[in-house]
Parts: C-alpha cells; structure tokens; sequence
C-alpha cells in the first residue's frame, strides 16, 4: 500500500475586481471563497471554490483519496 499524498491547501485572496493581489494579477472572478492546493509530489495541484476550509478540504479529498494536509 502506498503512502498518503499530503496536500498544502491556502486560501486565495482577490480584489474587488477578482483579481490575485500583485503586479500581474490572475484574474479568477468573484464567488465563493478561492483555495489552492498542491501536492508535495508535484503530481496535482489546482484551484477550487468553496465557503469554508473544511469544504475545501472535503472537495480535494473526494478527488484524491487518502489525501493529508498540512496545517
């Protein structure tokens, strides 16, 4: 059996306008909350909208089983 893939899961902040904060801003639109996650593998990594971190991290785990995050 395999290892856990561990995940390091933040919270996206955006402007007003949707935008990541900084020079050349991403635009991602505005909603719900915006996470980012990423695998210590470099396997799998990506964005996701959802209202709290509890679901953020329900949703990364729905899409990769065993999955452990990081504080």
């Amino acid at each position: 059996m395999s290892a856990p893939i561990r995940f390091t899961l933040r919270r996206v902040y955006l402007n007003t306008g949707g935008y990541t904060f900084g020079r050349y801003g991403r635009y991602f639109g505005n909603g719900a909350p915006l996470y980012c996650y990423a695998s210590d593998n470099g396997d799998t990594d990506g964005y996701l909208r959802a209202y709290c971190r509890a679901d953020a991290r329900a949703i990364v785990t729905a899409r990769n089983p065993g999955a452990t995050f990081y504080r």
